[in-house]
């Protein structure tokens, strides 16, 4: 036993040494795993810049593991700075696509996490462009609209915060898991379909028009929130709150309690409920809705 204890001590003591000439040597390093294979990640920051020809009115994203931003600007241009591997990017007249191969997930075998920050790729669309399609597909990132119009929308996300800023979104969909939901300054939302889990979604300065939002385990909070013909939101697990709601009628059902301006009730409220701009507000479990 005292023998195998010895060979114990001495292997981990040579284990020791080596980290530490390999610590000297800047043999700290981000390892990805591609079908089951290690590769070493560049530590080297890269730039990327393509600047499409035409007028691109459609918009293709698919990413893993980075920042998204599409903005306004004066002119197209995509963008991307991070580290190795860069993502496919394609561009044509009509179309733009943006890909990035999915390795399988990041394991860092660096003793400082800094050393791994996650890519960005920034696609800037010129003010005068209204798009007629916007699809984004990101997974372990992030996604941000700032001053985007599109006519026809499917945005998905999975372990993923989205931000719409002075966005005007129309026909289409938002598919978020595990992330967070915010819509912000004059951000408009026009016959989407919201459905996400293991999400809070937070709306400040937002017109909803025709939409339905469909949260599992999670709260919806809003203030200032402009309603435009029938909008419904319904939460499992979670609360409807919002104050400075312009809208013409209310409903508030489900729910441990139900509260509009101050009235509190266990049963269904409902005012002016035949409208035509009517938010209508449900809880289907273990929540509360209230209206301010």
């Amino acid at each position: 036993m005292k023998k195998m204890l010895k060979i114990g001590g001495g292997l981990l003591l040579v284990g020791l040494v080596l980290l530490l000439i390999g610590l000297f040597n800047h043999g700290n390093r981000i390892v990805t795993f591609q079908s089951g294979r290690p590769t070493i990640v560049s530590t080297k920051k890269q730039t990327t810049h393509v600047i499409p020809q035409g007028n691109p009115q459609k918009i293709h994203v698919d990413v893993t593991g980075a920042q998204i931003t599409i903005r306004r600007g004066t002119k197209y241009q995509v963008s991307f700075s991070g580290r190795q591997p860069r993502p496919q990017i394609k561009a044509t007249k009509d179309e733009i696509f943006v890909k990035a191969k999915d390795h399988g997930g990041v394991v860092s075998l660096a003793f400082n996490d800094e050393n791994y920050t996650l890519p960005q790729i920034e696609i800037t669309v010129p003010t005068t462009v209204e798009l007629k399609q916007l699809t984004v597909n990101v997974t372990d990132g992030a996604l941000h609209l700032d001053g985007v119009t599109a006519k026809q929308t499917a945005l998905t996300t999975s372990d993923t915060d989205v931000t719409l800023s002075r966005s005007s979104l129309e026909d289409g969909k938002l598919d978020i898991t595990d992330g967070e939901l915010v819509g912000q300054n004059g951000t408009s939302l026009k016959q989407i379909s919201v459905r996400s889990s293991d999400t809070d979604v937070d709306f400040h300065q937002v017109t909803l028009d025709g939409t339905n939002i469909d949260n599992a385990d999670g709260d919806v909070e809003g203030n200032d929130i402009t309603i435009s013909n029938r909008v419904t939101i319904r939460t499992s697990d979670g609360d409807n709150e919002l104050r400075n709601v312009t809208a013409q009628g209310f409903i508030l059902r489900g729910g441990d309690e139900n509260v509009l301006h101050g009235h509190h009730s266990s049963d269904t409220i409902r005012d002016h409920a035949e409208a035509r701009d009517v938010l209508e507000l449900i809880t289907n479990s273990d929540g509360d809705n209230e209206i301010m």
